[in-house]
């Protein structure tokens, strides 16, 4: 949660109320395969309400009395750290306290940090350039959402050695499969690349004609079985 949210302004003076404690805690975290001894104090608290969107929203789904919970997590591990402003985490859901929130959120962390905050700043996946048009809205989605996944895939070692091998040559690598002119296919989240002739055949339209190249034929007339 931002800092400049009323909420986030909310729990702080709390905290600096004395309204709620604060509890210090170590956990272990591996990055990279190294592994790292990490000490946070956390502060929580629940049935927040200064947060006018959400209140509305609920109310308008007839919840007259929604709240939010949510935690201050300052990380104290270095003096560098501490002096940091804490992170905030705010949820529809009440944990038992901050640290089990914190815990909770650690297995999407990266996707917060890495990568929605990257698609938004560095793919400009919000500011929607591409007008109002829905359907033209849902194509650079998946587009942008393509390539950006492209991208982190060469970044991994694999797709290191997969860069080495050069575009042309993956093609003729893959050519005798997909055809010379494969069609990626991104439904409800997943996404393949098939021929075409399989993608008409799953349409319920046989291709007439095929791009696949063709089988050539064995040099005796009757193959073993």
């Amino acid at each position: 949660m931002p800092q400049d949210r009323l909420l986030y302004q909310d729990l702080q003076g709390l905290a600096h109320g004395h309204l709620i404690d604060w509890t210090h805690h170590r956990y272990l975290r591996t990055i990279g395969g190294h592994k790292q001894l990490r000490e946070v104090e956390v502060t929580a608290a629940g049935e927040l309400t200064s947060w006018e969107g959400f209140t509305e929203k609920a109310e308008s789904l007839g919840v007259a009395d929604a709240s939010l919970w949510a935690c201050l997590i300052r990380d104290v591990t270095t003096q560098e750290t501490a002096a940091e402003p804490p992170r905030a985490l705010v949820s529809t859901r009440r944990f038992a306290d901050g640290f089990a929130a914190l815990q909770a959120f650690r297995p999407r962390w990266h996707i917060e940090d890495d990568t929605y905050r990257e698609l938004k700043e560095g793919w400009g996946l919000e500011k929607q350039r591409w007008g109002r048009d829905v359907a033209a809205a849902l194509g650079r989605i998946t587009l942008t959402c393509l390539a950006f996944n492209t991208a982190q895939v060469y970044r991994l070692q694999a797709g290191e050695r997969l860069a080495s091998v050069a575009i042309r040559r993956l093609r003729r690598q893959r050519q005798r499969e997909l055809g010379s002119a494969p069609a990626v296919l991104y439904v409800a989240g997943c996404y393949g690349v098939f021929s075409l002739e399989e993608l008409l055949d799953v349409l319920g339209s046989a291709p007439r004609e095929s791009l696949l190249p063709a089988v050539g034929k064995p040099s005796f007339p009757d193959p073993p079985t």
